[in-house]
């Protein structure tokens, strides 16, 4: 991580707690997490997949 840039984790807590858990992909790559950062998570079951480019970022029910 570049000095003066914000960590990207931080990023993506407060983004998935402004939309109810769900981001996408291309919100977590431009947060800075790199493909393999979000496939670990994925692979490690923390996430879940909601389709293709939707990401809930919790391994529990997923709601209306």
């Amino acid at each position: 991580m570049d000095e003066g840039q914000p960590d990207p984790w931080v990023t993506v807590k407060a983004l998935a707690a402004a939309q109810a858990d769900v981001v996408s992909r291309k919100q977590l790559y431009g947060a800075g997490l790199t493909r393999w950062q979000v496939l670990a998570q994925l692979k490690a079951r923390r996430w879940q997949r909601l389709g293709d480019q939707a990401l809930c970022m919790h391994n529990g029910p997923v709601t209306d």
